[in-house]
């Protein structure tokens, strides 16, 4: 039981909020105004996919912030996440 409630903590999506902390972290200079700005465009592209129905999208969007949350900075920077279709927030 305890094996399957781990699995599920390390399996939830992050927030956008986590994410673009996470991100925004690995740049030295990080206004308020650009966080507020990533955590709003990420929560509009999650409606849009959740408005459009687009599973695939949206499933992939989720994959996309965990390995966002778990990556370090260099490997951010040298496209470890990156996903050219998907709309990069």
């Amino acid at each position: 039981m305890l094996a399957l409630a781990i699995f599920f903590v390390g399996a939830c999506e992050p927030t956008c909020k986590q994410v673009c902390r996470r991100v925004l972290s690995c740049d030295l200079q990080v206004s308020r105004t650009e966080l507020d700005e990533c955590e709003a465009s990420c929560v509009f592209q999650e409606r849009m996919y959740d408005q459009a129905d687009d599973g695939d999208r949206r499933s992939r969007l989720a994959d996309h912030k965990r390995c966002l949350r778990r990556s370090s900075c260099s490997e951010i920077r040298e496209g470890e996440c990156y996903d050219e279709e998907l709309f990069v927030f």
